[in-house]
């Protein structure tokens, strides 16, 4: 793991002993190590953000649960959390390229983990509402309408089933039920995961994957 709080304490300066010490037992052990990016979610939680991101919850806003309270989640919704995130993973493989990319040590990278909203179907903060209300991103429609027959089974039955509309609200496209819920933060997530990748990979093409959590199973 290489913690975002850990490498970026404070905006801007980054402290990169942690992760070369971990590239030289790796040497010293002829190993090869997979990175895993603990930037703005660890287990759904923001826990590894720097302290100045939690503590600055008007620029870096959070997830709110449907009854309006709070959360110690960065919301997928958050330009600035994204950016600020994207900055210091770009600087994490710029260094990483200069440092190892002629023995190439590390293999690959994770980026964030297990993402989601647990306990909650979605997030309900007022940019999450505006965008649930919102029309369905052009981008998505159009990869729909271009792969129906490719469509996972349960995706493409949600959305002829509410008619297979070519726009219009998440509910109008894909239904009332929970999971367009679930597609709505897949979405928002993938969109933010897309845009701290990329930038990662401006400066140094690793392979990248990242994974997601499930609330429990059968739920």
């Amino acid at each position: 793991p290489v913690a975002w709080e850990t490498v970026e304490p404070e905006e801007g300066r980054f402290d990169w002993r942690n992760l070369d010490g971990m590239l030289q037992q790796a040497r010293a052990h002829d190993m090869r190590l997979v990175l895993l990016w603990f930037g703005s979610w660890k287990n759904t939680f923001s826990s590894y953000v720097p302290a100045w991101v939690k503590r600055d919850q008007d620029r870096f806003a959070r997830v709110e649960l449907s009854d309006g309270r709070g959360t110690e989640r960065l919301t997928p919704f958050s330009t600035a959390a994204r950016d600020a995130d994207a900055r210091a993973f770009a600087e994490l493989m710029r260094h990483l390229r200069s440092v190892d990319g002629d023995r190439q040590t590390v293999l690959m990278v994770q980026v964030e983990n297990e993402v989601g909203t647990i306990p909650q179907s979605r997030d309900h903060s007022p940019a999450a509402e505006a965008a649930f209300a919102g029309p369905v991103p052009l981008a998505l429609m159009q990869h729909l309408t271009a792969n129906r027959s490719r469509l996972n089974r349960d995706l493409r039955a949600a959305w002829e089933d509410a008619g297979g509309l070519t726009e219009g609200s998440w509910q109008q496209v894909f239904g009332s039920g929970s999971m367009t819920d679930s597609l709505f933060m897949a979405w928002h997530y993938a969109t933010f995961l897309e845009g701290v990748t990329a930038a990662g990979k401006a400066q140094y093409t690793l392979p990248m994957f990242t994974n997601a959590a499930l609330i429990r199973p059968n739920y």
